[in-house]
């Protein structure tokens, strides 16, 4: 599944945080779960 980046933030060196569109894996999350991106 890909999903287009809609906001990349660098918080320390190789540590990012992403925004990304993706309504079907936001539809099934719930709070306190995470994705790892590839």
């Amino acid at each position: 599944m890909k999903a287009p980046i809609l906001r990349k933030e660098t918080l320390a060196p190789g540590i990012s945080r992403m925004v990304v569109s993706a309504p079907m894996v936001a539809a099934h999350a719930a709070a306190g779960q995470f994705i790892i991106l590839r």
